[in-house]
């Protein structure tokens, strides 16, 4: 956490980067103030949320603003996604908020900030780290990157330098990688200014972030290619650290559930119809829907892969791909059973299994 020393009272605020859920405190200690106010907004001239708060009997107030940048997100666009451009997705933003500490007919007032994104990190977990994905080539695929400010990436053909993405300011990035020339592997590495910084949570999980050393220049990310399997499953999800992350899923055998309801016949007693055969007086009133849950395994996996897979299941925000439409890859949203998931540390290798929920389909109701 950042500190200020203030007239009236020392206040610790969130750092520069946050998460939408993990703790947003606001903190003030101190013996000069009589109360505090603190209005968050998503432009620092917006109109904004205030709230207040009043010291305790040792001197200290606080605010936790996780519900505050949770609701200021705007989930309808996080799919539509260039399929082509590097493009600032909306899984991260900045939230303006001012601190206000009243003494008798005096205040001071505090204008401060943090980027926010969409996901949460654990006590000793490092964000926008290396990382190492597999790109089914014959499936659409992106990367996520934090830029700490503007700059460019490499694109590196089998760790060689083919090409450049253009990343115009700081935020949460989506980079399509649309073609490729790369027998193997592809590398992102910083090029130009684009400061991949890792950030690591610290281990006193006092909400503070340590700063690594900036990765200028240095390869940030693997990308394995897969040119073969064109079968199977294919989704996206948002990861835990607010990242759009794919990978393909062998199908298992579908199963599909029917449920009816208000179903009952009656007799109406009236004259069979000698033309067409049908008993047009037997009423009835019923409601038919369907359900299908579609097995998924992905055989034989180390544990880190299945780490990564694990957060299917745990994200809100899951998609399917359906093909594409004027070269435009298509996607529907789904979701994956709730569940309890196994790992087995003796293990090496393990299959990592799931099922889908598709969406319902209404038959007919009558």
């Amino acid at each position: 956490m950042r500190t200020i020393t203030g007239t009236y009272g020392n206040i610790s605020y969130p750092d520069a980067i946050c998460f939408a859920f993990n703790p947003m405190l606001i903190k003030v200690t101190g013996n000069s103030y009589t109360k505090m106010t603190v209005t968050v907004a998503t432009s620092a001239q917006g109109t904004g949320y205030t709230e207040t708060r009043y010291p305790n009997s040792a001197g200290d107030c606080w605010m936790d603003m996780e519900s505050y940048a949770q609701g200021f997100f705007d989930k309808q666009d996080w799919g539509n996604l260039s399929p082509t451009a590097a493009q600032k997705t909306g899984l991260g933003m900045t939230i303006y908020y001012t601190v206000k500490l009243y003494s008798g007919s005096s205040s001071e007032t505090h204008a401060l900030n943090s980027y926010v994104i969409w996901g949460s990190m654990v006590s000793g977990e490092t964000y926008n780290g290396y990382r190492r994905l597999k790109w089914f080539t014959n499936f659409p695929f992106s990367i996520g990157l934090y830029a700490n400010q503007s700059g460019r990436v490499a694109l590196c053909n089998d760790g060689s330098p083919t090409t450049t993405k253009q990343l115009n300011s700081a935020g949460v990035w989506n980079v399509p990688l649309t073609s490729y020339a790369a027998n193997k592997f592809i590398t992102i590495q910083d090029y130009g200014g684009a400061t991949f910084t890792p950030t690591t949570f610290d281990d006193s999980f006092d909400l503070t972030f340590s700063q690594l050393a900036s990765q200028q220049g240095q390869v940030v990310m693997r990308v394995d290619l897969d040119k073969q399997t064109n079968e199977g499953i294919y989704l996206r999800w948002i990861d835990r650290h607010g990242f759009y992350v794919y990978y393909l899923f062998k199908r298992g055998d579908e199963q599909r559930k029917v449920e009816t309801g208000g179903n009952f016949i009656r007799e109406n007693m009236m004259q069979y119809d000698d033309v067409y055969g049908y008993s047009s007086g037997n009423g009835r009133q019923q409601w038919m829907d369907r359900n299908d849950v579609q097995p998924l395994c992905v055989p034989l996996v180390d544990k880190e892969t299945w780490d990564f897979l694990f957060g299917v299941c745990c994200s809100p925000i899951v998609d399917m791909f359906v093909g594409y439409q004027n070269n435009v890859p298509k996607w529907k949203p789904v979701r994956v059973q709730a569940g309890t998931y196994t790992r087995r540390e003796k293990d090496h290798l393990q299959d990592f299994i799931c099922n889908l929920l598709m969406p319902k389909v209404e038959y007919q109701h009558t």
